[in-house]
């Protein structure tokens, strides 16, 4: 049988607020909930003894094996970078936030916190139509109120995930732009089983042409986590807006269908949503595409695309609700929000 030293050593292995399930990391609701109370009483002012006291009061033990509480079991906690730093966060899912100073960092917590609690703000003019909306980041601008949007989990993936509010209401935005990559499918994962778990709306915008063609399935294990992904997407039930600027094979899958279950899908005018990027078409289907074999690649993909990847077809087959002016974002999705929520 192990002492008790052996077994804090142990516990310590796996940070406190998560466990381990089936050979992964997971957050651990009752511990998971007082890590965000510590950080909130002592954004509140409380002392790391006073939090300590407060903790031991409420019988959560943070070794399995004491229910008392010090200030260095508390100190511990507030200055692990596990709960907020980019390393952790690209491992446990937990929000990564970049500082320059304690006081920034406070903010940036207390604006987690507040974001987590589901609390509503002020509006920002549902109404409000943008300059211009050329990028996904234009986008996400865009459809943020106030500049609200708060980047989270910040590493080189194509994708980027923030805490925002649209038309006054908590919503996490999942951007991509670019090929998907596991880096990719990890954080998407870990972003919507946090959004599920808070049953918080999500938006994401997306521009991608789908799977990186450089990736081998057997090599690097995208199958598998492509479909953890695609399963954390599928079994999420909390409201879920897709923006289309383009969408190709399995971006639009994971990001954009309704089979997937999202609730209401926007593209803009000009984007492009198919099966096959054009490139792949041609070489795939030429035959089909031309009566005349003589047509270059340039004029053959041009074909593809007006007939296969144009959004006017997709919203007549379904796969779309509406066709907008990419600078009219803003009010579509804050119309779709007001629906769902």
């Amino acid at each position: 049988m192990k002492n008790g030293s052996e077994k804090m050593k142990k516990n310590r292995n796996i940070p406190f607020g998560y466990t381990m399930k089936k050979g992964e990391i997971i957050a651990e609701p009752t511990e998971s909930q007082a890590v965000k109370d510590i950080f909130k009483l002592y954004l509140d002012g409380k002392s790391m003894s006073e939090i300590a006291r407060q903790m031991s009061i409420s019988q959560i033990s943070y070794n399995g094996i004491t229910f008392d509480w010090n200030k260095n079991m508390v100190k511990r906690i507030l200055e692990n970078e596990k709960y907020l730093g980019k390393d952790a966060a690209e491992k446990s899912g937990v929000a990564a936030l970049e500082y320059a100073d304690v006081a920034t960092l406070k903010n940036q917590i207390a604006s987690v916190l507040t974001f987590l609690s589901g609390e509503s703000k002020i509006a920002d003019n549902p109404n409000k139509v943008a300059k211009k909306v050329e990028s996904v980041s234009d986008a996400v601008g865009a459809i943020c109120d106030n500049g609200s949007a708060l980047e989270i989990s910040r590493n080189d993936a194509a994708t980027k995930t923030y805490f925002a509010y649209a038309d006054g209401a908590p919503v996490g935005v999942l951007s991509v732009e670019g090929e998907l990559t596991c880096k990719d499918f990890r954080k998407i994962k870990r972003f919507v089983n946090l959004l599920d778990a808070y049953n918080i709306p999500l938006v994401s915008v997306v521009d991608s042409d789908g799977f990186a063609a450089r990736l081998k399935c057997e090599e690097n294990g995208v199958a598998k986590i492509a479909a953890e992904a695609y399963t954390a997407m599928a079994l999420s039930e909390n409201p879920k807006i897709a923006v289309i600027k383009n969408a190709i094979g399995g971006a639009y899958a994971l990001l954009a269908a309704k089979e997937i279950g999202f609730n209401y899908t926007i593209a803009f005018s000009d984007a492009t949503i198919a099966p096959l990027s054009s490139d792949q078409a041609v070489n795939f289907y030429d035959e089909k595409l031309s009566d005349n074999p003589q047509q270059d690649k340039e004029e053959l993909k041009a074909k593809y695309t007006f007939a296969e990847g144009n959004p006017f077809k997709a919203a007549k087959d379904g796969y779309i609700d509406a066709v907008i002016d990419a600078r009219e974002v803003k009010p579509y999705v804050a119309s779709a929000l007001s629906m769902l929520l």
